[in-house]
């Protein structure tokens, strides 16, 4: 994979061609029986509640310096009466009016990208693609601007920097410590999950960029336990700097205790902890050894998959 050498940190990162998005908070809240009685899938679409549709699709813009593509994963809001009306127009064979959508949620790298509005082109036979693709309608957003006329290398670099070293906010300045946000977060998956019987995933991360997980063992079939929580260490090796990271955790002290297994195509470390501060004293160092992260940058979020 292509590095750059990062203008912040002196240190060689992965520059990526794409990002991808999860289903809306509204989609991933639901249990599994919610979703069986409220989510109906119609072709590529999904309707929700039979009130308005949904459709995951691509927005691909141009660098033209390299003459490669950057492509967001994103998903769009589609109107019931928007998608008949153009249905009808499509049987009578009349395609002069484009159905439109209106982009769910916000992207990391553009600001106000909510409700932004967006052509929608289905796959066709001709056209060589499997992807729902998303073109821009709003003039005065940059987006527009970008995917009209491409962009240069140089802002994908800088779209990196910015993701490995995200700015600081106020919210940051009174963040709390590592030690007391990774205690709340064993609390909340004790209280809200193990005590429930519900399966949870913590991500550990920087900025945007997810290091490792914590996750139920119930999730995994190989770990034995059905009690504590299981450290979850994926390397994604088709990247120099996974097979980096790989390799700093094959030096450490710790590696041995380790099991592996292969997810995805991917060598995954695991190993189950029923004492929580063993948990987060070892999390602490595979942070500093392994991802060369200060501890107290990193942030959880847990979910339930």
């Amino acid at each position: 994979m292509e590095k750059y050498l990062c203008e912040i940190c002196g240190k060689k990162h992965d520059i990526y061609y794409g990002l991808g998005a999860m289903e809306p908070d509204y989609i991933l809240r639901l249990s599994d029986e919610e979703r069986t009685k409220r989510v109906e899938k119609v072709g590529l679409l999904l309707l929700i509640d039979k009130t308005f549709l949904i459709v995951k699709g691509t927005i691909f813009i141009e660098i033209k310096d390299i003459s490669k593509w950057f492509s967001f994963k994103v998903w769009v809001r589609i109107e019931i009466k928007d998608f008949q009306d153009r249905l009808e127009e499509w049987e009578n064979e009349t395609f002069d009016n484009p159905l439109l959508g209106k982009l769910e949620g916000e992207l990391y790298i553009y600001d106000k990208t909510k409700n932004l509005n967006v052509k929608i082109l289905f796959p066709t036979k001709e056209g060589g693609s499997e992807d729902v693709i998303f073109e821009v309608m709003d003039e005065n957003h940059i987006m527009y601007g970008d995917q009209k006329n491409g962009i240069s290398k140089e802002k994908i670099i800088g779209w990196m920097q910015d993701m490995n070293h995200p700015k600081p906010n106020e919210k940051d300045s009174k963040k709390e410590s590592f030690q007391v946000g990774f205690e709340k977060i064993i609390k909340k998956a004790k209280t809200d999950y193990l005590a429930k019987q519900k399966i949870f995933i913590i991500d550990v991360a920087e900025g945007s960029m997810l290091l490792f997980q914590i996750v139920s063992p119930t999730i995994l079939d190989s770990v034995k336990t059905e009690k504590g929580f299981v450290i979850y260490l994926p390397f994604d090796t088709s990247g120099e700097e996974a097979k980096e990271e790989l390799e700093r955790f094959k030096k450490t002290t710790y590696f041995e205790v380790f099991e592996l297994d292969v997810f995805d195509g991917m060598p995954t470390y695991y190993l189950a902890f029923e004492d929580e501060k063993k948990l987060i004293k070892l999390c602490a160092k595979i942070i500093k050894d392994v991802y060369q992260v200060e501890v107290e940058k990193v942030e959880f979020d847990i979910m339930e998959p």
